[in-house]
């Protein structure tokens, strides 16, 4: 949906780069390396209550947008548009 709305940019799922369980400060520290510093859209709180993750994401100078809890109860294309 996002391309749909914004093709000039890319967008990436994280399942597609990392196998299931990875530590999030192991991915955040990879993407912080791409060659175009991506912003993490995501439903994990939890990266925001921990200390360490929080550090990492300064660190990273990562952009995280966090979608409250209920959002991750709604359909992926409605997350989409109302995110939009």
């Amino acid at each position: 949906m996002l391309e749909e709305f914004d093709p000039s940019h890319e967008y990436h799922i994280l399942v597609d780069h990392f196998d299931s369980g990875t530590p999030d400060i192991v991915w955040m520290r990879e993407i912080a390396n791409w060659e175009t510093k991506p912003i993490v859209i995501s439903g994990d709180g939890r990266i925001l209550r921990n200390a360490v993750e929080r550090q990492v994401l300064r660190e990273c100078n990562l952009m995280f947008v966090h979608f409250a809890q209920h959002w991750t109860n709604l359909q992926w294309e409605v997350q989409a548009w109302k995110g939009i």
